[in-house]
């Protein structure tokens, strides 16, 4: 997997160089002074990396020299003090708070510091002497240190930082100060590779030679020490899992650090991709032939979920149909809800997150169950069960899990009622988009029409003089939750809650939902009018009819609770009562 992206990526990175990452990259806050040959600043630059990716000529000119000088890590520094954190000559990185004010270090414990960092870069075979395996690495290079210009640098820095400091005192800037000798970018990264070689590895101790080629544990994506006993291959000789070759272990290093300056969620890298077009976070309908990437940002970037996607059916945008007549503002304001159109997945993704999901599902896809937190505990199972099916989906255009994580949607919406703040018309968008979804995604063809056509059925057999039947258990179910709607919207209470319905949507069998109607009747029927036809033929057709299934249907009973009330229909119209 990652052989393949490397290989992908170094093909573009013979292209574009090292602007790949650079263009991206974020500067560290703090001063960044450009020296002469002899020391004397050129220019002062004070970056924030908050600000991210400045327009600023001289950005461009220092992040191609920073990248090549910053350490791997605190534990590989060349300084054995830890004090210096720049990896070269040519550069002098230190913490603002060591150099200057109240907790600066001592003059003598600054001179250390300075004295083993120069030592280390004028002579760095002596820092791999003890370590055979680094050494072997270390030998790959070809170019010999140029001691001379080492111990020029090392002099200037000691004759010119008192001066250089005292130059910044006045600039207002925090954490490092990073000097610069103005050397060519090529420079940079000879020196670059001087220490990134013998230090990539995770560990040179795992490094293997096999026909004079040096093989190694990349660091990249992988943690393996003593406390994860579990990543090793234990049936194997070797029992390390994955050998990168010391010619391409630097590629790795490049293209994780582009994937660093890549934000944490879903990256879709198109399998003719230059790493700079082709590029997306967000799935498109039709998109194939292209690597997807779940990225987690933190102290390095890691990959925590990886598929090639080479063909994907292609798929029609869908059309919402506001089938439950949701309608919106008052008065002579008031307007049914247009249809309309989410044109690609991720569109779906946010708009189930908005309307049921609170903005949770695209979070879940990838965390523990016991990190999820701050949500009612029902949501959390409904999130659970689902994710799996909606990931596929929305990620990889996978429909495998797809029907059963929608199957959960009515459940999941029934839940949000409980909510004090789940309007009801909210409901019943949430209904449109779960009709669309099934009929249109989920196998479950036409269910919008259907329902337009059995709500126009009812209609008419509402009006009828004498009673008529419910014909199908979705015409029982549909008829119960428009009932339940009209009688709820009777409460003389001041404070009326879609938990109300509650009673009625949690039941299991028809005869308890017929019991919990009757119920309800006795209470509100002081306000229904004894000669109402509608409401008498609706209430008469549901207690004469039996259900097929003695197991409730949740989606068609919510799909009439929340679906605009045929009772406040006049005749021959639409408006409300």
């Amino acid at each position: 997997m990652i052989d393949q992206l490397v290989q992908q990526f170094s093909q573009a990175y013979e292209q574009k160089g090292v602007r790949l990452i650079t263009d991206n990259y974020v500067l560290k806050s703090g001063a960044y002074v450009r020296l002469d040959d002899e020391g004397n600043i050129q220019i002062v630059k004070v970056y924030n990396s908050k600000d991210g990716h400045l327009a600023d000529k001289e950005y461009a000119w220092f992040a191609m020299r920073d990248y090549y000088s910053t350490l791997i890590a605190m534990n590989k520094p060349i300084d054995p003090t830890k004090k210096i954190h720049s990896n070269n000559y040519l550069t002098f990185f230190m913490k603002k708070d060591q150099l200057m004010g109240k907790d600066a270090l001592e003059k003598h414990q600054l001179l250390d510091s300075i004295e083993k960092y120069y030592i280390t870069l004028e002579d760095p075979i002596q820092k791999y002497n003890s370590k055979k395996k680094s050494l072997e690495l270390y030998h790959t290079l070809a170019v010999p240190v140029d001691s001379d210009k080492v111990k020029i640098n090392k002099a200037i820095i000691l004759d010119k930082l008192d001066t250089i400091l005292a130059e910044l005192e006045g600039v207002d800037f925090s954490n490092y100060i990073k000097l610069f000798f103005d050397a060519p970018s090529e420079l940079y990264q000879q020196e670059g590779r001087r220490y990134f070689i013998p230090n990539l590895y995770n560990k040179n101790a795992y490094n293997k030679t096999i026909d004079g080629k040096i093989y190694g544990l990349t660091n990249n994506n992988m943690g393996l020490n003593s406390k994860k006993p579990y990543l090793e291959h234990k049936t194997r000789d070797n029992t390390i899992p994955f050998f990168v070759e010391s010619r391409q272990i630097l590629m790795h290093k490049y293209f994780f650090d582009w994937l660093g300056t890549r934000k944490s969620g879903p990256l879709y890298i198109k399998g003719d991709s230059d790493f700079v077009e082709g590029i997306s976070d967000q799935r498109a309908y039709g998109q194939k032939g292209y690597h997807y990437i779940q990225l987690e940002q933190g102290m390095a970037p890691t990959i925590i979920d990886y598929s090639f996607v080479p063909f994907v059916e292609k798929e029609a945008p869908l059309i919402v149909t506001n089938v439950q007549r949701v309608s919106h503002g008052s008065g002579e304001e008031r307007q049914l809800m247009e249809d309309y159109i989410l044109e690609e997945p991720f569109m779906i993704e946010k708009k189930l997150d908005q309307l049921i999901f609170q903005g949770r599902l695209h979070y879940v896809y990838y965390q523990e169950a016991s990190d999820i937190t701050k949500i009612n505990p029902t949501m959390k199972q409904f999130l659970l069960a689902s994710r799996e099916g909606f990931k596929q989906y929305f990620r990889l255009g996978q429909k495998n899990g797809l029907r059963s994580a929608l199957e959960i949607l009515p459940h999941a919406i029934c839940q949000r009622l409980h909510d004090k703040d789940y309007p009801k018309w909210k409901a019943a968008e949430a209904m449109n988009l779960y009709i669309a979804l099934i009929s249109q995604k989920g196998g479950d063809e036409d269910m919008a029409g259907k329902i337009l056509q059995l709500r126009k059925m009812l209609s008419t057999k509402l009006e009828e003089p004498v009673t008529q039947d419910c014909d199908t258990d979705d015409e029982f179910y549909y008829l119960s939750g428009q009932i339940i709607s009209y009688m709820l919207d009777r409460s003389k209470s001041q404070s009326t809650k879609h938990s109300m319905a509650n009673m009625f949507l949690e039941t299991k069998r028809p005869a308890q939902l017929i019991k919990e109607i009757r119920f309800a009747f006795m209470k509100y029927n002081h306000d229904i009018s004894r000669n109402y036809r509608k409401f008498n033929n609706a209430m008469a057709m549901i207690q004469a009819y039996t259900c097929t299934d003695n197991k409730v249907d949740v989606k068609m009973l919510l799909t009439g609770y929340t679906a605009s009330n045929l009772f406040y229909e006049k005749v021959g119209g639409n408006a409300d009562e």
